[in-house]
Parts: structure tokens; sequence; C-alpha cells
């Protein structure tokens, strides 16, 4: 994930940590450590000064922030940094030391935190484990954060999660084939969509009018949300093209395209229709072309996220252990920024 001002990155790995990077260069600033266990989620809130991680260790912690200014960071090129950096070992100035505290731990599923979303604004955490488990958290005091909701609504492991509808509905995707769309305040099931195949991948357009899911089938589906009209909730929307499992979406911030990372190595770019614009009758499934295709890393492509406060920006992540981030102007292949 990004930092609200948008000049740091955040990633977590299967080496139980957090790593933030220098978002100008790519050089990475500090770690956090502390998960016993893959950390599939980071956000950071408070206008920088916490960050909530979610690990398959079942643990969700925050943190108290350092400062992350850029003016910290370790240089790229002093790889020996680097590696005593991942063993939390910065041999810098002492009054560089990072000093990140962990101010709270608390357990979010027996079975590992597999995905999560928030929105401290409303306050609003939605987090999902491995035993087909949904929970709907308060999260008005992160240092007390209290269970609204235990959901065993899905009959296989739910496996992303996304806030939609001004966070009163929740999207998630499972292994059963569904897209679920439950009430947030009372955790009724509003909308249910079979997909046809395991549904790994999950995002939402700006204007909340439109769910996007992708999996098993190579393909992703549109799904229309209609405010008050749950039975109108189906699928009129497929985007094909890609030649292997669709791993993660992101829809961009300006409400224009839709990044896809998939098991066929491949990044694709795709058109992204305002409210109303798929499904045009009632059975319709609309078509839906790629604007362009990439290949970022050398294996598969894990991730795409792009940046909410810096136009174009996206950064993408692999199993080959790289990390980058690109320029999208609108049309053509985006150009690399940086590449770790």
């Amino acid at each position: 994930g990004f930092s609200d001002s948008g000049g740091v990155l955040f990633s977590g790995a299967r080496d139980n940590a957090v790593n933030i990077w220098d978002l100008v260069n790519g050089s990475l600033i500090r770690v956090i450590s502390g998960h016993k266990g893959d950390v599939r989620f980071v956000s950071v809130i408070n206008q920088d000064k916490l960050l909530v991680s979610c690990s398959l260790d079942g643990l969700i912690n925050v943190w108290e922030l350092e400062d992350i200014s850029v003016k910290k960071a370790v240089a790229d090129s002093d790889i020996e940094a680097i590696l005593q950096a991942q063993a939390q070992v910065l041999t810098v100035a002492d009054d560089a030391k990072p000093t990140d505290k962990l101010i709270h731990s608390f357990s979010g599923h027996a079975s590992g935190v597999w995905a999560a979303q928030l929105n401290p604004a409303h306050p609003v955490m939605a987090t999902t484990g491995r035993n087909n488990e949904l929970c709907f958290w308060n999260i008005t005091d992160l240092l007390e954060p209290k269970v609204d909701q235990n959901i065993v609504g899905h009959s296989g492991p739910v496996t992303a999660v996304q806030l939609c509808n001004g966070d009163n509905w929740v999207a998630t995707t499972s292994t059963d084939f569904h897209v679920y769309l439950f009430n947030t305040s009372n955790g009724t099931l509003v909308g249910k969509v079979d997909c046809g195949s395991g549904m790994f991948a999950l995002s939402v357009s700006m204007d909340t009018s439109t769910i996007f899911a992708g999996g098993n089938d190579f393909t992703i589906k549109a799904i229309p949300v209609h405010e008050g009209a749950p039975n109108r909730f189906r699928l009129a929307g497929n985007f094909g093209g890609h030649a292997g499992k669709i791993n993660y979406l992101s829809a961009s911030p300006d409400g224009r395209f839709l990044a896809s990372a998939s098991q066929d190595f491949s990044v694709r770019i795709w058109p992204v229709r305002q409210r109303g614009g798929y499904g045009s009758t009632e059975d319709a499934q609309d078509e839906v072309k790629e604007i362009v295709k990439f290949q970022p890393h050398k294996g598969v492509a894990e991730m795409v996220v792009w940046a909410p406060a810096n136009q174009g920006l996206l950064a993408t992540c692999s199993n080959d252990h790289d990390l980058a981030t690109w320029r999208f102007n609108g049309a053509g292949k985006p150009h690399r920024e940086w590449f770790v």
C-alpha cells in the first residue's frame, strides 16, 4: 500500500516483515518486523502516523510510525545495508535508527488473516480467514477494536474483501465460486453471484457502481451494484485475455482504469465504464478488451496497485521477489520508474 502523501510504498511479504520504500528512487527506508507469518495486508492511516498489518500468524498489529520522510532512506546501491535492514540490524547513526512502535496486537482469525480492508473514517474494518470466516470490526478505537459481526457465509475460504457503497456493504470472493455482498451493519446477505470458478481477486470502481472479480477461469467479471435492488446483482461484463489465474485487481483512483495481475506473468490495464455501463439488457454480458498488457517481472505477477495520490502510478510485485513502479499515461505501455 501507499502512504497518504503518496511518496512512500509499504510492502508485506513471506519474510514476515513490512518494508518501507522511497517512491522517488526505490531505496529502502527501513523494515518493520514483528509478525511470525506471511504479511497479507498493510494500510497506513491517520496521516501516515499509524500502520495496520495483518498476517497468516492470525494477528492484526497496529504500529505507531516514525517519520517516514525519505531523508532516512538506505541507499539502494548499498546491498549490505539492505540485507542488514532485512534482519532489523541497521548500521546507521543513532538518531536515524527506526523507532516504529507496536502499540497494539490482537487476534484476527485463528486460521490466519487472509485479507482485510479498513476505513478509519467510518470506522469499520473487514477481515477474512482461511476457515470461511468474515469479521466486521468497529475500529473507533484501534487499541480496543470490537467484533460487530462474525459470519460464515461462504462454503470455501474467503479470498478477498472490499468495502463499497459508503462502507455500508462489503463484497467478498471465495474458492466456492461466489461473490457475496453483505450489509456491514447487521451482517445480512444483500446479494450473491455464481462466477463459475474459484474467485481470488476483487476490486470496486471508484464510483462504487461496479464490483470486479477474477479467478481460476482467467477472466474478470463485472458485477453492477444497484443500491436498494440486490436482486439485480448479476454478471454483466466479461474481461477476457489472460492465460492464467487472476491474482489481483486494482481500480484506478480517477475511475478510468482497472489493472489486473495474473499467473500468466502479465499485468493488463482495462477501461472502466461509468455507472450503468455494463449489461445493456437484463441478460447481457458485455465483452471488454484490454488497453495494454505488459510483463513487469520474470515471475508470476502477484499484485498490482494504483497510487491514490499520484496520478498514473502503479506498483507491481512478483514471486521472483522483485518490486517495481510504473507510470501509465492512459495509452501505450507503462514506463518503469524503478525496480528492486
